[in-house]
């Protein structure tokens, strides 16, 4: 979980401008991709969870990095890393929380999470690939509000 404040206007001086959220997908070849999928231990399987999603055994880190050589967007690497629960027989996604100020009960819930958070280890691998192929990067769907939580900041921007 990420918390911290910022200064919005600072950083929006120096982000970059997007003309508009028209446009295509953009396809890039020859992307190498190597993903590894570890058990997390060390804490208890509720701790990076908000308490709605309920998760089963095991949680599961998964760490996925992506490196191009060449294509429109020159050289690059990307990595990610996601933690997973199951609920039922469909994996659920580590959904991240925002926390308003003077809300005790929550901020406190916050702080028991990101202190049991630093005690999580890979402790298990479960699986692991490398493979090279096209990776495709949709067009953009969504914008979020960083000011605000998901949920009410996110507004649809394209129809597909």
């Amino acid at each position: 979980m990420l918390a911290g404040t910022a200064d919005l206007a600072a950083l929006s001086r120096r982000a970059p401008k997007l003309a508009g959220f028209e446009g295509e997908a953009l396809t890039l070849s020859g992307v190498e991709l190597f993903q590894a999928t570890w058990e997390l231990g060390g804490l208890a399987p509720e701790a990076p969870f908000p308490p709605a999603l309920a998760p089963t055994l095991p949680v599961l880190a998964v760490l996925s990095i992506r490196r191009g050589d060449s294509g429109p967007l020159g050289p690059f690497s990307v990595a990610e890393l996601r933690l997973s629960c199951r609920s039922g027989v469909r994996p659920r996604q580590l959904l991240v929380a925002s926390f308003a100020e003077g809300d005790a009960a929550r901020a406190g819930q916050a702080e028991r999470v990101r202190s049991e958070a630093r005690e999580a280890r890979l402790a298990h691998p479960v699986a692991a690939f490398v493979a090279v192929g096209d990776w495709t990067l949709p067009h953009i769907r969504f914008v979020s509000r960083a000011d605000v939580p998901a949920f009410a900041g996110t507004e649809r921007v394209s129809p597909h």
